[in-house]
């Protein structure tokens, strides 16, 4: 399986809406979806044309900061890093928020996944052009 094969199919269980069973679960999903979105841009742009160029371009600053893959890996990885630590924060009180907060846990190892895979994409993609 080529790195783009297995970006979709981390882009793909991470990306909509988990089913999840309990209010809380749903609160703190919820709180986090600002953060999640903010990878969405440049995920779903390896996702449709194989790269994420846009993203560092001068004046795009949603990025601010982040001009090759490396440091988009490094942007990406920062808010992978504190959405999990966020869902590392709840406190399950019953077993079926332990389930539901496991969903969220999986969604972030996936966040990470395709991140990482993206970073190789579009690092294959810069050495390509040198």
């Amino acid at each position: 399986m080529t790195d783009h094969e297995r970006f979709v199919v981390e882009f793909n269980k991470i990306f909509g809406r988990p089913k999840l069973a309990t209010n809380r679960a749903h609160e703190v999903w919820a709180s986090l979806e600002i953060v999640s979105d903010a990878l969405v841009g440049p995920l779903y742009s390896v996702l449709k044309s194989g790269h994420c160029d846009y993203v560092f371009s001068e004046g795009e600053d949603r990025f601010s900061g982040v001009t090759n893959a490396d440091e988009f890996r490094s942007w990406a990885s920062h808010i992978v890093d504190y959405y999990r630590s966020r869902v590392e924060e709840f406190e399950p009180a019953t077993a079926a928020e332990m389930t539901d907060c496991g969903l969220l846990l999986s969604k972030a190892i996936s966040m990470k996944a395709a991140a990482e895979l993206a970073w190789r994409i579009q690092k294959a993609r810069e050495q390509a052009l040198i």
